[in-house]
């Protein structure tokens, strides 16, 4: 929108369909030479998940999702231009932007093909444990695409903290929660 600097009120100059996305933010980014923004950046989770902190302890909810951040550049505000789009692995859990960072909070969950995820028999289980076994640690990090369609580790799993010591009261949770800084 524009400003109408003789009457209140402002009038529209264009819009971006950021269509089944939620938990959207909005950051505007300048590049420092005058007071307009240049850019804007949406950072939202792709799909529709909708509200997911009765889900916190639910490991299940934090597998197959996106975050999706998308660079769109305003320098002519009547025609704003898709700049770039990064996708990470994992659900956007809060976004900050702090000067020219971007901070973004996501949880993850791995994924297995085939894995029943409350087996009812030995036999169910057995088969879960040789499909787990059978994928390494790298598979089951979360990845990230930097725009140029390649998918690449957002972590290493040696880089991933872990309690050093682990019983059966101490629950159970395979999500890995990550904070990615993007300048």
């Amino acid at each position: 929108n524009q400003l109408d600097e003789t009457k209140p009120g402002s009038s529209r100059l264009a819009s971006v369909d950021l269509k089944d996305r939620t938990d959207t933010a909005i950051y505007l980014l300048s590049d420092d030479k005058d007071l307009y923004a240049d850019k804007v950046i949406s950072v939202s989770n792709e799909g529709s998940r909708g509200y997911y902190y009765d889900y916190w302890y639910s490991p299940g909810y934090w597998q197959q999702g996106q975050s999706l951040i998308e660079i769109i550049d305003v320098n002519s505000p009547s025609q704003p231009r898709m700049e770039r789009s990064i996708k990470i692995d994992g659900h956007l859990v809060q976004s900050r932007r702090i000067q020219n960072m971007l901070y973004l909070v996501t949880r993850y969950t791995p994924y297995v093909d085939g894995v029943i995820e409350a087996p009812a028999d030995d036999k169910q289980i057995a088969k879960n444990r040789q499909l787990v076994e059978a994928v390494t640690a790298e598979q089951l990090m979360p990845k990230w695409d930097n725009g140029s369609g390649v998918k690449t580790p957002l972590v290493n799993a040696e880089n991933c903290f872990i309690p050093t010591t682990i019983d059966e009261n101490d629950g159970y949770y395979p999500t890995i929660t990550t904070i990615t800084a993007l300048d």
